[in-house]
């Protein structure tokens, strides 16, 4: 079986990764093991680089942050790794794809024996202007929301999280994005908002399947197996922005299924995107699209 160790040296809890699923892959002496960290360059170099050296039915090993996971399941898709799978072990600050695929670390035995059971995931294919930007495995946002993923880039944020508990890390997050929020509604209130189709708003995304709905407490009904669930949103105010996550947490963000989706941007400003957590600023794009992607990747369970 051929291995592919996908991490960061520079994340906050390399340390951890490197005792709990670096060293034992690294044991395993009847195996090929390739190793790949990521490097301090850009998201589309990463996935380019890494899905340069994947090969067909590849055992693909993700520890770390959903930044990592997200790059690794790009290289998958977007050089069409035939029987490729992919074990995602999350030691970021949201750790998402682990959220949504429940491996835990003491999984890492029994994949490595072989026992493993994967699930069968159709991301969403992002388009600026009818050129292809990235695949979105779980959610994509454009706006506020996309532009706050700077606030969890700071080193001593980073520490910080890495450091605590689930229930002390959310709601330590929680008040770093508020206020965040804060200063930048009073730097410039009318720079928060996006003219898209016609209508001011804050951000606009899709969420991907069932899966990351039921995460969010989405209103998944509305979600058919292989469609985006759509949403967007007017965060005007930190009164709002503290409503939303709150009504999300107790009710659900509103959604809409469809099979692809599209926003026109008048704003003209340039805009802030992310998927996973991986966030990057583009100017003069005026349309957004979001499909659902006729490629599938294997994300192991």
């Amino acid at each position: 079986m051929r291995i592919v160790l996908v991490y960061n040296q520079k994340s906050s809890g390399y340390s951890r990764v490197l005792k709990d699923i670096i060293e034992p892959v690294r044991a395993r002496i009847h195996d090929e093991i390739i190793e790949y960290n990521i490097e301090p360059s850009s998201f589309e170099q990463n996935a380019e680089d890494l899905g340069r050296i994947l090969e067909k039915n590849d055992l693909v090993i993700v520890a770390g942050g959903d930044g990592t996971a997200s790059i690794a399941a790009n290289a998958i898709l977007q050089f069409n790794v035939e029987g490729a799978r992919m074990a995602v072990f999350g030691y970021g600050n949201f750790n998402d794809f682990q959220s949504n695929f429940g491996l835990k670390k003491r999984d890492l035995g029994r994949i490595l024996r072989g026992n493993i059971r994967s699930t069968t995931v159709r991301p969403a294919e992002i388009i600026l202007d009818g050129e292809f930007w990235r695949f979105a495995t779980l959610y994509f946002t454009a706006g506020l929301l996309a532009k706050s993923t700077e606030v969890f880039e700071e080193h001593q944020v980073r520490a910080t999280i890495s450091r605590k508990r689930h229930l002390p890390r959310l709601l330590y997050s929680l008040t770093k994005l508020k206020i965040w929020f804060w200063r930048e509604s009073r730097k410039n209130r009318r720079g928060i908002y996006q003219e898209v189709n016609g209508q001011k708003i804050t951000d606009f995304g899709v969420m991907i399947g069932k899966k990351m709905a039921r995460v969010l407490r989405a209103r998944h009904n509305y979600l058919g197996s292989w469609q985006v669930g759509v949403f967007s949103l007017r965060l005007s105010n930190l009164w709002k922005a503290g409503m939303f996550v709150l009504g999300g947490i107790l009710f659900g963000v509103p959604i809409e299924g469809h099979d692809e989706v599209e926003w026109k941007i008048s704003s003209g400003n340039g805009i802030w995107l992310q998927t996973e957590g991986e966030g990057a600023f583009v100017e003069n794009v005026k349309i957004i699209t979001a499909k659902k992607s006729d490629r599938t990747i294997e994300i192991i369970i």
